[in-house]
């Protein structure tokens, strides 16, 4: 597991987020190793968590390449690098439905890995 996704990982679990899948992008994508998707029940906390992915990664010197959707209400993503992290809003999940979209991509829910 790269650094980053391990400081993803425990960023995550500290802050509580809900349903966290990983996505491995490497067969698939040649400009991303992971897609992180996350749930929170708040905007507020979609926040909380966005601000500690952000603060933690700087601390250890990871580039943060963007943070898009955090004036948004349901939505927000951070681009790591070889890393991105999707973070929606619970309600919304469902719509989005990643599991299905990339069903042929193997897939890790980090709650179980713990």
């Amino acid at each position: 597991m790269s650094e980053v996704l391990e400081l993803t990982k425990q960023c995550l679990n500290s802050k509580n987020a809900e349903d966290i899948i990983v996505f491995d992008m490497h067969e698939v994508s040649p400009i991303v190793d992971y897609y992180v998707v996350c749930s929170a029940e708040t905007e507020r906390k979609m926040q909380a968590i966005t601000n500690e992915l952000v603060k933690l990664a700087k601390e250890n010197k990871i580039t943060v390449k963007s943070v898009e959707g955090k004036e948004s209400a349901d939505w927000i993503l951070v681009d790591l690098g070889d890393v991105v992290v999707h973070i929606l809003k619970t309600s919304d999940r469902e719509k989005y439905d990643f599991e299905k979209l990339w069903n042929e991509v193997p897939q890790i829910k980090l709650k179980e890995e713990i």
